[in-house]
């Protein structure tokens, strides 16, 4: 049966921060949005989560995210979403700046903007004088250079062209591509991990700083942007998964859900790269085989209980060696704070072993924070795994935009959205909420 949409609305299909992102610049233009998630809830992958330490349920994050000071864009919408000034403080929301504590090395900037990193460099714990040295040339060669690397060069050919050491290398360059693209760096894509350090370390003053949430990002965002289009109007389908979709012969598109077909005057595909591939190989073939071929990386978040007051003495983030054949597999360590009478920390494992149970897994993570932090073991722990949680960022994946997959264009109404559509950045919020923002545009121009 069909509804009775309104045919000049615009339909909004996945409501993470993709979607999210569309649906608000849409409904700011004075256009009607309809939004659907197959979700019982928004946010995508980075949406609230019940998890159970120990005897209480807590509510956290679907796992760890990482975020920063270049995120000007997410920023922007988290704070339109709470009614905040442009420049406002975000409740929820913790500033650090640039800070990487380790057992082996440590790296602090030492004032706003690049005087203060490069000062951070030279004084870096644990980095003999080459090491340090070699990290500001490189930063200098890069910016000669333009910000521009060869096309299909992964991160460690580009570290051994320009020089680096050793310990440059495996201390610094290695942990901070693996933070930042999810993806090792002898497959990384050497432009794109360039392209994120001239938007962070070297944007000017704040693009560096870390962002930690200190309450789950459902709450800091989804959650709240949600109420907000509700409030202005915008229909939300939740729990309601998009079988079809095409084009008819009056040039309006239709949406097939369970029973149902609505009919809208535009498309805004904001979904994963794997639905969207499903969903527009009856449109598209040529576009959606092309997207078929997005390969994706798997990251843990093993979460961690203390009675509240135990609560180890831990910085918001430390950089953790880890050694997965030693059975050390976190890299990073975020202190959550108080929640509900525990102290609550996330440790976060990129690229974990397929072979390991979660339980197994985070008695290991328990054990590496005792060895290398002196911390006291838990009292609970929960593994989250997230097999598809970011694709991989290597040199010839496939690239799509708003109006095109690995230049195939989508036809007239329908526009992408999503972390996968914004190329010069890997997959983060970011790039979400910049394609979801690209993607209205182009609808409300016609293009």
């Amino acid at each position: 049966m069909s509804d009775t949409t309104p045919s000049d609305s615009i339909a909004v299909i996945g409501a993470g921060w993709a979607g999210l992102s569309a649906a608000w610049h849409l409904c700011q233009a004075g256009r009607k949005a309809v939004l659907y998630e197959m979700a019982p809830i928004t946010g995508g992958r980075a949406r609230h989560s019940s998890v159970r330490l120990g005897e209480q349920t807590v509510r956290l994050d679907n796992g760890q995210h990482l975020m920063i000071g270049a995120y000007r864009d997410s920023l922007a919408l988290i704070r339109q979403a709470h009614g905040l000034a442009a420049d406002a403080p975000i409740p929820g929301l913790l500033r650090l700046p640039l800070q990487i504590e380790s057992p082996r090395m440590g790296l602090r900037a030492r004032q706003p903007g690049q005087l203060g990193l490069l000062l951070g460099v030279l004084r870096a714990r644990g980095l003999t004088a080459r090491s340090r040295m070699d990290i500001v040339r490189m930063g200098v060669r890069l910016r000669l250079s333009g910000w521009s690397t060869p096309v299909d060069e992964t991160v460690q050919t580009m570290l051994t062209r320009l020089g680096q050491s050793t310990q440059a290398c495996s201390t610094f360059w290695a942990p901070l591509c693996l933070a930042a693209l999810n993806t090792p760096i002898e497959t990384a894509s050497a432009q794109v991990f360039v392209n994120v350090l001239h938007d962070s370390l070297f944007s000017g003053a704040g693009g560096s700083d870390f962002l930690i949430a200190t309450e789950d990002l459902g709450a800091l965002f989804a959650e709240t942007m949600t109420e907000r289009l509700v409030a202005q109007g915008v229909s939300c389908h939740l729990a309601t998964p998009i079988t079809a979709i095409h084009a008819d012969g009056a040039n309006q598109w239709q949406i097939h859900r369970r029973d149902h077909i609505d009919t809208h005057q535009a498309v805004v595909l904001a979904t994963s790269s794997t639905s969207a591939a499903r969903l527009l190989e009856p449109v598209v073939p040529a576009a959606a085989r092309a997207l078929g071929r997005l390969r994706h990386e798997a990251i843990q978040t093993v979460y961690l209980a203390w009675p509240q007051a135990q609560a180890p003495a831990l910085p918001p983030l430390t950089r953790l060696d880890d050694d997965a054949a030693a059975g050390q597999p976190a890299q990073w360590l975020f202190a959550r704070g108080p929640q509900q009478g525990l102290a609550l920390a996330a440790a976060v494992i990129s690229l974990p072993s397929a072979d390991v149970d979660s339980t197994a897994v985070a008695t290991m993570v328990a054990r590496q924070l005792e060895q290398q932090l002196g911390v006291a073991a838990p009292v609970a722990a929960r593994t989250i795994n997230e097999k598809r949680a970011t694709f991989s960022c290597v040199p010839g994946r496939p690239v799509a935009d708003h109006k095109h997959i690995d230049g195939h264009p989508l036809p007239a109404g329908l526009r992408l959205a999503g972390d996968y559509c914004w190329a010069r950045y890997p997959s983060t919020l970011e790039g979400a909420v910049r394609s979801g923002a690209a993607a209205a545009a182009a609808v409300l121009a016609g293009a």
